[in-house]
């Protein structure tokens, strides 16, 4: 442990040089503390006992107590200057903190501008109005672009590139579109021909139809029986053979009728299509009216139903859904012959039948 008397000397000039140093804090820190030329203890020891020019005087005997306070001085005036320097640095970099920070607020404010700006000269070169709400969609992009930029990055304007604008444009496309799809799916579901032509559209139609070929043969089996080709067992068993024809006749005609009625679904599958084709093309400006569309499907499907039953005979051409001389064959076989004798005369009766009816189908 060094004695009182020297320690009390050393803090005595450490004193005198943090006194030069106040005031001059931007110095404090940067250069070292000047120190004499002879900085060794055992020097200043010397220059302390020469300094009366009498033979130094015998130091006095060490007081431990005075050595430990001096020592304790000594470390707190030491843990002073620390503190001191401590203070300043942090205040140093408090306010190079401030100027960095309004420096990078200043280059994210610029760079936002130029990105609006940006923004601006793409929408007039768009050549439309406003009315989608593009700028404030795209300003709601920069503002979140900029809640992203990490503080005090050096490259802020990084995160306004142009991509931003452009997906901005792209969603509030997609958006309209998607708006005016559902304005017309509304009216034109997925499976809309069915809706707008049904299975059942043709029921009526067909079965007035088959009744009016189902009268015709029964017509044609009376008058077999009113000739004497059928007596009642043949009558009957011609009549109920006419009658088990009927469902299979429906059945027939039910599915010659599925086809013409996709005929007329495909027209309306076709409309649909160029009113999609319209959906997918569709761009800021372009006027789209998704009820024109509709119309045209629903004035469409009213003009093939109201012209429907032509367009069923025409499919059905010359079908006959019954077969009558089958019927009379088949009577005549289970009622055996009527006049053994008169077989010759019953064939070119009903030859003469079948000339006199042909093409008079339904003339009855």
């Amino acid at each position: 442990m060094l004695p009182a008397w020297m320690i009390d000397q050393v803090r005595r000039k450490s004193d005198e040089q943090s006194e030069r140093h106040i005031g001059d804090e931007d110095t404090t820190f940067n250069r070292d503390t000047p120190r004499p030329d002879n900085s060794d203890i055992s020097d200043d020891d010397s220059d302390v006992l020469n300094c009366g020019g009498n033979a130094p005087s015998p130091p006095p005997a060490p007081d431990p107590m005075a050595e430990a306070r001096a020592q304790q001085q000594l470390e707190d005036h030491r843990n002073e200057i620390a503190e001191t320097n401590r203070i300043a640095e942090e205040k140093r970099a408090a306010e190079k903190l401030v100027k960095d920070t309004a420096d990078f607020q200043g280059r994210v404010g610029g760079a936002k501008a130029l990105a609006k700006d940006y923004g601006s000269s793409k929408l007039r070169t768009m050549g439309i109005d406003d009315n989608y709400g593009i700028m404030s969609a795209y300003e709601n992009a920069l503002n979140k672009a900029q809640g992203n930029i990490p503080n005090l990055d050096p490259s802020p304007g990084t995160y306004f590139g142009s991509d931003l604008w452009e997906n901005t444009v792209g969603d509030i496309r997609t958006q309209n579109r998607n708006k005016i799809t559902r304005g017309y799916e509304s009216e034109v579901p997925v499976g809309f021909e069915s809706t707008y032509i049904p299975d059942t559209a043709d029921d009526q139609l067909i079965q007035s139809i088959i009744n009016e070929q189902f009268g015709e043969a029964n017509e044609y089996i009376d008058r077999a029986k009113a000739r004497g080709t059928l007596n009642d067992v043949g009558y009957g068993t011609a009549s109920r053979a006419l009658g088990q024809q009927k469902a299979g006749a429906f059945e027939r005609a039910n599915q010659q009728g599925l086809g013409v009625l996709e005929t007329g679904r495909q027209s309306l599958k076709d409309i649909d299509k160029q009113a999609r084709q319209g959906l997918t093309n569709w761009d800021f400006g372009d006027q789209y009216d998704p009820s024109a569309w509709t119309g045209k499907i629903k004035s469409g499907a009213a003009a093939f139903t109201g012209g429907l039953e032509g367009k069923l005979r025409n499919a059905f051409g010359s079908t006959e859904f019954f077969d009558p001389e089958a019927l009379i064959a088949k009577g005549g076989k289970t009622q055996g012959a009527v006049n053994p004798g008169a077989t010759a005369l019953q064939d070119a009766m009903s030859e003469e039948e079948r000339r006199r009816t042909a093409g008079s189908v339904g003339a009855f």
